[in-house]
Parts: C-alpha cells; sequence; structure tokens
C-alpha cells in the first residue's frame, strides 16, 4: 500500500511539472511577443524625439515599458530554470544508485 502511494506521488509530481512546464512555455512565448513590441514601440518613439516629433518623456516612457518587458521575460525564464531541475528531481535525476 504503500509502495502504491509511492507511485501515486510521484506520478503526481510528474505531472505538475510537466503542467507547469507547459504554462510557462506559453507564457514565455507571450511575454517574448511583448518585449518585441516594445522594442518596436521604444524605436519608434526614440525616433520621433530625435526628430522632434515627441518629446523626450514619450521616449522614456516606451524605454521604461521595454525595460518591464525584458524583467518580466527573465523572471520567466528564472521560473523555467527552476522548474526544469524540479523536473529533473522528480524524474529521479541525481538519485543515489544502491
Amino acid at each position: 500500500a504503500q509502495y502504491e502511494k509511492s507511485i501515486q506521488q510521484a506520478f503526481s509530481e510528474v505531472a505538475d511539472a510537466l503542467a507547469t512546464r507547459d504554462h510557462l512555455a506559453t507564457q514565455m512565448d507571450a511575454q517574448r511577443a511583448l518585449v518585441a513590441a516594445s522594442q518596436r514601440s521604444y524605436t519608434l518613439a526614440d525616433a520621433r524625439y530625435r526628430t522632434g516629433l515627441d518629446g523626450y518623456l514619450q521616449a522614456l516612457d516606451a524605454q521604461r515599458s521595454l525595460y518591464a518587458a525584458q524583467q518580466d521575460l527573465i523572471a520567466l525564464q528564472q521560473q523555467e530554470a527552476g522548474n526544469r531541475v524540479t523536473l529533473f528531481k522528480v524524474l529521479g535525476g541525481g538519485a543515489d544508485a544502491r
């Protein structure tokens, strides 16, 4: 009975880690798209500032948005790395061979 419970728990942990991986992949794809859009927005705002069409505040705001999007992507990448470690552990990685 204890063995069965351990097996069920292991399968549950693997399923949870895989679901988290899939969710993070979806989030990262969306965040990468946001970073790309923010980069385009900043490039445009900077060009408008340099040609005198907009003030510096608009360029700074676009840059701030770009940096925030990049920081969020980095945070997701950190979560993904942690998820890989979790998957490695729940799949038996690092277990002592006896």
